[in-house]
């Protein structure tokens, strides 16, 4: 990513949400760093990794924001929505009973699809007045990576939303007023509780103190395309794992079948019969490079089992055949539907 988009002097918060366990994640800038809640997980996200959102009550949350709402700012993200329906809520700042901006989508009568908004509301009340901008989603937008930027311009009482840098939507704010809260993603606020969750993914959340122009929403927007992907990295079959860039030490894998085998905890590490110095370090973007699923042909069993499964289409079947045969947490073996005889 070119060095204007990542060390804008202005940038006051960024949550790349690029750990891939655990209940933390890192602010790179502010230091405010947010607290994953109620299931909320780390999974693939636009660049690197994101978080889940089930759409429920999942959430992540800081404590504050260093950030004043009632003067200019920016606020961007990638989102993917996984399902519409009614009002939900990709980033928002809390206030005591609302929240002062929202930033998602909203299904409703103004389009088949329904329109991606930027919400800011005139006051700290749940009957406040909320102006939003709007701009109506595309068919190629739905279940897909979609980069939303919310600004506000406070000299000129003026939100714009634009949706992949370049499509814009307006509207005009009454009043202003400093929120307090923590940054809120997967989720807002309505009537002093939290509403509108977000049913999909989030990745790389950025809070910018002033409004950003159009020149610049659109330059960050295109960085992103100038990312280099981490050349595929091949690690032989058996392979145990310890990723150094990912946010924990906790982070174990095995390679099995060509693919990345997520593993627990070290007890669960230990349990497949590995000892601790057999892990290696690899750099958690070169992991990611591999498949999710092992390769067809691929022999394992679990601990405590001398039953010997093979890997087919995503399926498993048991077999006689013992060679090579890799041993896996169960868990993973439960990822792998057994096939009818």
């Amino acid at each position: 990513m070119r060095a204007q988009a990542s060390r804008d002097l202005t940038l006051t918060h960024h949550m790349a949400l690029n750990e891939s366990a655990g209940t933390g994640t890192a602010d790179s800038v502010g230091g405010r760093g947010g607290t994953l809640h109620n299931g909320a997980s780390f999974v693939e996200g636009y660049v690197g990794n994101g978080v889940e959102l089930d759409g429920t009550d999942d959430h992540v949350t800081t404590e504050a924001v260093d950030l004043r709402t009632d003067e200019s700012f920016t606020v961007t993200s990638w989102v993917n929505l996984r399902e519409r329906g009614g009002k939900v809520t990709a980033v928002s700042i809390d206030g005591e009973q609302t929240s002062k901006f929202r930033l998602g989508h909203v299904s409703d009568s103004r389009d088949r699809l329904g329109t991606w908004i930027f919400e800011v509301t005139d006051a700290d009340d749940e009957n406040g007045a909320v102006t939003d901008a709007a701009v109506s989603t595309l068919e190629n937008e739905v279940d897909t990576w979609v980069h939303l930027t919310g600004v506000y311009d406070a000299p000129t009482d003026q939100v714009w939303l634009y949706v992949n840098g370049t499509r814009l939507g307006d509207g005009a704010v009454r009043d202003k007023w400093n929120a307090t809260g923590g940054l809120a993603i997967g989720r807002g606020k309505e009537a002093g509780t939290h509403a509108q969750h977000w049913p999909g993914r989030v990745d790389d959340v950025r809070l910018y103190a002033g409004a950003l122009g159009s020149d610049r929403v659109n330059d960050l927007y295109e960085s992103y395309n100038e990312i280099e992907e981490p050349a595929p990295v091949e690690f032989p079959d058996g392979s145990a794992l310890r990723v150094n860039d990912s946010g924990t030490s906790e982070a174990l894998y095995l390679v099995v079948g060509g693919a990345r085998i997520d593993v627990a905890d070290e007890d669960e590490f230990l349990g497949t019969g590995r000892a601790l110095d057999e892990l290696m370090t690899a750099p958690h973007a070169s992991l990611m490079t591999l498949p999710e699923v092992m390769r067809d042909g691929t022999r394992v069993r679990v601990p405590d089992s001398d039953q010997v499964w093979l890997i087919e289409d995503g399926r498993r079947s048991p077999t006689t055949d013992d060679g090579n045969a890799h041993v896996v947490p169960a868990r993973t073996l439960d990822d792998y539907p057994e096939t009818a005889v």
